[in-house]
């Protein structure tokens, strides 16, 4: 193909001027009669290229405009025509159809964010072109994802998209998602529940995030089994025990149940069918009755990972309750110790005791005595970690993470935690001869002088126990299993609280391992 010449339309240059500047611009003389044709002919030369100019420059104002309509309507003919040689034009309907689900699974914009309507991601896959449309109404799972956030208000059109999920998902399990985040619920808000309950029986995944009040007067209305359900996450904002849902007997019919995660819903031993449930965490923000929790937890014979939110049980008659869960790997508590008495995990691999546990360190150390093969222990800030100086037997714990504060009477408690714990210890009287990493977490921190002054009291901690265990490398103490030994040092600004304990990389020790971070 031959190459195009370069558009170059002719500009005609300026004329010469017939007299010097500074006799026609800096003297008010008169000019001669020759001068005065010479300068009349050159601006009659001058005026004929402005004329000449002012067609052109019209001339190409038109072919500009033409030339972008024309490029316009190339583009689109070449859009409309490029979409035939395309890759993702050969992409067989099945790929196709996985590639929507993998894209709906990946969104998490709701059908109704506030007062507004979102069309959400399978609305949008559907309206691509005909053929992404065929293949989107023909694949139900990609309708069968809805989720739902709402406040105080929201248009009724949200109740028509619900609707087209609900019809479009055909058969298929559904995953809901519903947030209603209203101050004051109103009869809108229970027709977009009721719409969701009705199709209770096809629930594979159910969060529920609901305001309290909506069902108060009675159980919650799901009365078709839920055979399928592999999920339930349920959560109230209650401020007290009145406010709760009641569920009993409401996931009972659930052979399939894996994962569940409640907030505020009171239950009981047929809410749900304990013995499949893997995961299970219940927060309350009221006083819970310890035997009915005991009872739900010897049923969940299957259970693998246990988490515990909540405050000191209802007073009652003391229990003599045991409960042995068999297959339990990782116990997480939050607030209330007093449950540990009646447990034994003998699988028990991760224990982690988070802040604004209550209790006696009786509790915890026979809980400790009854974890064979208890792995890690994770002591959250605000729990007072003196209780680590009463175990008497030897433990098998191997790893022990302690995060700490300078609030409170963390301070102190370190300094107990030096004079006690290291010196015994080091002398093999107790602890944990099993040990092989020691972790410390600071969070919040600043650089304030009193912040400073209790990082520089942990890195004295930590020093100390690494002069231990290259003494005790000598004389035979039970740190030999120590491997590793980590610092991480959270929110410090600047660099003045992380760089206190530089010094500890300096104290190099063959097989031992110093760790310092800084997030």
């Amino acid at each position: 193909m031959s190459q195009r010449a370069p558009f170059s339309p002719f500009i005609p240059a300026l004329p010469a001027s017939p007299l010097p500047d500074d006799l026609v611009f800096n003297s008010s003389a008169p000019i001669s009669a020759k001068n005065e044709l010479d300068l009349r002919a050159m601006l009659q030369v001058v005026d004929r290229n402005i004329s000449d100019l002012d067609m052109l420059v019209n001339q190409l104002g038109k072919a500009l405009r033409a030339a972008t309509l024309s490029r316009t309507q190339h583009l689109e003919f070449s859009q409309r025509y490029r979409e035939a040689v395309s890759p993702v034009r050969q992409v067989p309907d099945d790929i196709l159809t996985h590639v929507f689900k993998i894209f709906v699974v990946s969104q998490n914009g709701a059908l109704g964010e506030g007062s507004f309507i979102n069309v959400g991601p399978s609305m949008i896959l559907s309206h691509v072109n005909r053929r992404w449309r065929n293949v989107a109404l023909h694949t139900p799972s990609i309708w069968a994802v809805i989720s739902i956030c709402v406040g105080d208000s929201f248009k009724g059109s949200l109740f028509i998209l619900l609707q087209t999920w609900i019809t479009r998902s055909g058969a298929s399990p559904l995953s809901i998602d519903l947030s209603i985040s209203a101050v004051h619920h109103t009869p809108q808000h229970r027709t977009l529940l009721d719409m969701l309950i009705q199709q209770s029986h096809r629930w594979k995944e159910v969060l529920l995030e609901l305001p309290h009040g909506l069902y108060q007067s009675s159980s919650f209305p799901i009365t078709r089994p839920t055979a399928q359900l592999v999920s339930v996450h349920l959560n109230v904002p209650a401020s007290s025990q009145s406010s709760v849902f009641h569920t009993d007997g409401l996931f009972s019919a659930t052979p399939s149940l894996r994962h569940v995660n409640i907030r505020n819903f009171s239950f009981s031993s047929n809410t749900f069918q304990w013995s499949t449930i893997k995961y299970l965490r219940i927060e309350q923000s009221w006083h819970m009755a310890q035997t009915t929790l005991l009872e739900a937890l010897q049923l969940s014979v299957s259970l693998e990972t246990f988490i515990l939110v909540a405050p000191l049980f209802h007073h009652s008659p003391t229990t003599d309750i045991s409960v042995t869960v068999h297959n339990l790997r990782t116990l997480q508590i939050h607030g209330n110790w007093a449950i540990l008495d009646s447990l034994t995990t003998p699988l028990l691999e991760i224990l982690h005791l988070q802040r604004g546990s209550s209790g006696s360190s009786h509790s915890i150390i026979s809980f400790l005595g009854r974890t064979p093969v208890l792995g890690t222990v994770h002591v959250g800030s605000g729990v007072n970690i003196s209780f680590l100086n009463d175990v008497v037997e030897p433990s098998p714990i191997r790893q022990l993470l302690i995060e700490v504060h300078r609030r409170g009477q963390e301070q102190p408690l370190l300094r107990l935690f030096t004079s006690r714990f290291l010196d015994e210890l080091s002398q093999g009287k107790k602890g944990f001869p099993m040990l092989e990493e020691l972790a410390f977490t600071v969070s919040d921190g600043d650089t304030r002088p009193e912040h400073l002054e209790f990082l520089a009291d942990l890195r004295d901690i930590v020093m100390r126990l690494v002069w231990e265990i290259r003494r005790g490398n000598a004389g035979g103490s039970r740190f030999g299993r120590l491997k590793k030994i980590k610092v991480c040092v959270e929110g410090v600004e600047g660099s003045v609280g992380f760089e206190m304990f530089a010094a500890l990389k300096e104290l190099g020790i063959e097989g031992l391992e110093i760790v310092l971070e800084r997030d």
